[in-house]
């Protein structure tokens, strides 16, 4: 990790099921019109489907630059492999090489992933603050935003289902359900994911309202309040192309 102490990078965690239009917002967010330098953690680099010109791919010779995209605008998206804190200390590396610092490091978390285990991650490094060279002291938790696909919302609030047993909230493929199929989230229960994604979120992000009746609307509405009483709630069209800022 680098030497010289200057305020901690803010890290945004990103949650939301299969579909909920999580790729989608980490597009525009290296796409950003601000002028913000974003570096991204994503599961698949490829999916983020980035046409903002590159100045530079991953070397693919086992480096940490290898599952690494840098943009002309700055930005910068690399996958995670199994450990995402090693890959958020790869991404503030990778800023200290090129001169600058990152505005805000981003974090997706998979479709089964447990938001709050996270949150418990960050606050035991916040423990290890006056280790030399501990990533808490340049990049911290900030902001815990959960998107959520209003279509589909209430099918997943009232299934018993586990994750594993219903693959199109949190797999796209049959290569990822055998993958999922060694983490012990995936047997849980999908409301279960779903209200803890939900009660862990500082910003709720709420995609395809518009294809939802008004009294599902409602539904919808008075459970993210009765879970959450304390997020900003974001509402979204189907095809909206406004923009919003999660960050803090």
């Amino acid at each position: 990790m680098p030497g010289t102490l200057s305020a901690p990078v803010p890290v945004t965690l990103l949650s939301g099921f299969l579909g909920s239009g999580k790729t989608t917002m980490l597009k525009h967010m290296l796409e950003n019109k601000e002028g913000l330098k974003i570096g991204m953690v994503v599961n698949d680099v490829a999916s983020v489907n980035i046409d903002s010109r590159l100045i530079r791919e991953g070397k693919g010779d086992g480096s940490w630059m290898e599952n690494t995209v840098e943009l002309q605008n700055g930005c910068a998206c690399c996958s995670a492999s199994e450990d995402f804190i090693r890959a958020v200390a790869d991404l503030v590396q990778m800023g200290e090489i090129r001169g600058q610092k990152w505005d805000h490091i981003v974090v997706e978390a998979s479709g089964v992933a447990e938001p709050k285990v996270i949150r418990d991650l960050f606050q035991e490094l916040e423990a290890m603050a006056e280790s030399p060279g501990a990533l808490i002291n340049f990049a911290r938790l900030d902001t815990m935003v959960t998107v959520v696909d209003a279509s589909v919302f209430l099918k997943a609030y009232l299934s018993s289902d586990a994750a594993i047993d219903s693959p199109e909230f949190a797999f796209a493929s049959e290569e990822e359900v055998a993958m999922g199929a060694q983490d012990i989230a995936a047997y849980r229960p999908i409301v279960d994911l779903l209200v803890e994604q939900i009660e862990c979120a500082d910003i709720i992000v709420v995609n395809k309202r518009d294809l939802m009746r008004p009294e599902q609307v409602k539904t919808l509405s008075e459970i993210l309040r009765t879970l959450n009483p304390h997020a900003k709630v974001h509402p979204r069209e189907t095809k909206s192309e406004k923009q919003f800022c999660v960050f803090r």
